[in-house]
């Protein structure tokens, strides 16, 4: 990210390393986790998507 100035970077890095290691660590595996899950469920409406389009014939539609 670009547009976030230098004073603000720096106070999320004072902030961010105010924590404990282990807080640190618990707060980042439960962004991972939440990231893991909002791709998984984009994932599974995409392919229900895809499968409607294939099913409806709008895929060939579209093609030709």
């Amino acid at each position: 990210m670009t547009d976030t100035p230098q004073h603000i970077k720096k106070l999320q890095l004072k902030l961010w390393l105010s924590k404990s290691p282990m807080e640190r660590l618990k707060q980042t595996l439960e962004s991972n986790g939440q990231l893991l899950q909002f791709w998984s469920s984009a994932h599974v409406v995409n392919r229900s998507r895809s499968d409607e389009k294939s099913n409806s014939g709008e895929d060939i539609k579209n093609f030709l």
